[in-house]
């Protein structure tokens, strides 16, 4: 009974709750588990496109909520295993009313931009350049789940994905080891741009060139928007930072991919990959001048 008053409450969502149970059951081997906790007057939920938190007034289970909240926050299939199931683990401490309350702490940011995409999109048809970014896009994705990251959105041809969340990393190595794992998961997207051009070229397609920022820092991260529509938010000064590393000397790329660092990355990676300095560098809406370093090479062999 309570999961058919539970299907008729959910409605057209019922079969992505359904999904999303068999997807946690997944990863911990539950076979009978098709269907997750009702916990008071709240779902969570785990759909295979986002972690859903949705939060129910306690109207009945068996009618249609007056207050009904959708959050998506970082998505399992671009998380790994390991943030699913941390995130399980901490559900009854990740909603208060339906919200995700605010969490100050630090992480550390990718910022991407692919370079020249308005030309492209002025050239191409949108029914052209849908699918081309989507391969682009799909390759991102791929790299930041692998590294343990999450995006947290695409901002049309780039993305903003973060190592940290959304359970906070407390300790120094914790927080060294997302800002490898961030400037890792950088160098293997680049390493997969050739291939990825060159499937383009063979199918008369243009070629991709990307600029990416890292930085690490704090950040609040929380519920963000109104009733009527709420989204997991990244906010912060070193979110700004890790934008502005991003489109700093645009005209300064060698490579098709350049990857900038700030010193506050560094810091948690030096001696790990190689870099070359750039200096105290001006960043646009910043008074005080940022130390800039590009990494040059892929990781080196940990002992």
């Amino acid at each position: 009974m309570a999961r058919n008053a539970l299907e008729r409450c959910l409605g057209n969502n019922w079969r992505l709750f359904s999904l999303a149970a068999r997807k946690y059951a997944q990863f911990h081997g539950e076979r009978d588990r098709t269907w997750l906790h009702i916990m008071g007057i709240h779902i969570f939920s785990i759909y295979p496109t986002g972690v859903d938190l949705t939060g129910i007034t306690n109207t009945g289970i068996g009618d249609r909520p007056s207050s009904y909240h959708h959050i998506q926050i970082p998505a399992v299939k671009q998380t790994s295993p390991a943030i699913a199931n941390a995130l399980w683990k901490e559900r009854v401490h990740l909603l208060q009313s339906g919200l995700l309350p605010g969490q100050r702490l630090t992480a550390t940011m990718i910022m991407t931009d692919l370079q020249g995409f308005s030309t492209i999109s002025e050239k191409l048809p949108p029914e052209v350049v849908m699918p081309w970014l989507n391969e682009y896009l799909s390759a991102m994705a791929e790299e930041v789940q692998k590294h343990q990251g999450v995006i947290n959105k695409f901002t049309g041809d780039g993305m903003l994905a973060v190592f940290g969340v959304p359970i906070p990393r407390t300790t120094p190595e914790e927080i060294a080891e997302d800002a490898r794992l961030a400037v890792s998961c950088a160098l293997a997207i680049s390493s997969r741009l050739p291939a990825l051009n060159q499937s383009w070229s063979d199918r008369d397609l243009p070629s991709a060139k990307m600029r990416v920022g890292i930085f690490t820092g704090p950040i609040m991260v929380g519920s963000l928007g109104g009733k009527t529509r709420l989204e997991y938010g990244v906010i912060g000064d070193s979110v700004n930072i890790a934008s502005r590393l991003e489109s700093c000397e645009k005209d300064r790329q060698e490579d098709t991919c350049r990857i900038l660092i700030a010193e506050e990355t560094l810091v948690h990676i030096e001696g790990k990959f190689e870099v070359e300095s750039w200096g105290a560098l001006p960043l646009k809406g910043r008074e005080q001048k940022v130390n800039v370093y590009r990494v040059l090479g892929g990781e080196r062999s940990r002992k």
